[in-house]
């Protein structure tokens, strides 16, 4: 039999009338006029060959072909609906896949600490892996789902089939010793520029940005030490008169080891935060919580404290 004529609405109206063989309830039932249903029902009894539903006396009957299929037909829409049309369910409290985020150590002691705390609550078996991944590599990782979602400052990725939403913006401060011999309550320009600077080079993009608004203002700081970390900085603070640029909420974690924090001397961009994902996973209900989650804990933060 050639079924290639058969579509979903034929389907359904095969299923109303093997409940009901009344065509214009049939078409009350489906939200459809009475022709199409006659129009449908010529169509299905040229596929099936066979009258389907007959006149009895003052009513209308299913034939033994119709009265035979009708649980078929019934499996048929149920399976479409219940395997392919219904969104998968997803229940956080007993998820034990890891929560998979790519982002900087930044971007961790920003969004741990407040993940952590909150998946004890509503998703508690849940783990969180966070991993370092090149930005060059970035957009391939989350299409092939090895990481949920990329959170950070990643100007790299382009590609259509990424999609990306802000959480929120932060700045610059400046951080020096508490005993620095030049630099007191206030930070000068002039101080800025004659210390020598403390470069962190990590896998973040952040300081880019920075260094970019320098050669804008057409400003040039004197490097004193570069490094691929924020761990030793304040211990190199402590015991010299350098100076360092960091992300703000950097700033307020490492003040407390016995420094000062300024406001950068010169007006700076402010570094926007968003979180990428795969159009793959755009209508996924894991990935829609995952998001929506860090919307709830992070959008609009400002991080003064």
């Amino acid at each position: 039999m050639d079924f290639r004529g058969l579509d979903l609405n034929l389907l359904l109206l095969l299923d109303a009338l093997a409940q009901d063989p009344n065509q214009t309830r049939a078409a009350k039932t489906l939200k459809i006029s009475q022709p199409t249903v006659s129009a449908s029902l010529a169509k299905l009894r040229k596929i099936l060959k066979d009258d389907l539903i007959v006149k009895s006396g003052a009513s209308f009957r299913p034939t033994p072909r119709l009265q035979s299929i009708g649980p078929a037909i019934k499996q048929i829409l149920n399976t479409l609906n219940e395997d392919i049309i219904a969104q998968e369910a997803f229940d956080p409290r007993h998820e034990t896949r890891p929560l998979v985020l790519a982002t900087s150590d930044v971007g961790e002691m920003i969004l741990l600490p407040a993940l952590i705390a909150r998946l004890k609550v509503i998703a508690p078996h849940m783990p969180i892996r966070s991993v370092v991944v090149k930005p060059a590599e970035l957009e391939e990782a989350l299409g092939e789902g090895k990481i949920d979602l990329a959170i950070g400052y990643f100007p790299d990725i382009t590609q259509s089939t990424i999609f990306q939403q802000l959480l929120f913006e932060q700045g610059f401060v400046c951080l020096v010793g508490d005993d620095h011999s030049e630099i007191n309550d206030s930070l000068s320009l002039e101080q800025f520029l004659r210390c020598g600077h403390i470069v962190v080079t990590h896998e973040g993009r952040s300081q880019e940005i920075f260094e970019n608004n320098l050669k804008t203002l057409g400003l040039k700081r004197r490097m004193a030490v570069q490094v691929p970390h924020f761990l030793s900085v304040p211990f190199m603070l402590a015991s010299s008169d350098l100076i360092v640029t960091v992300p703000r909420v950097m700033g307020l974690r490492l003040v407390t080891y016995r420094l000062k924090m300024f406001d950068p001397p010169m007006p700076v961009p402010m570094i926007p935060v968003k979180q990428f994902w795969h159009r793959r996973f755009a209508s996924n209900p894991r990935s829609i919580w995952m998001r929506e989650l860090m919307v709830e804990l992070f959008q609009g933060n400002t991080f003064k404290t």
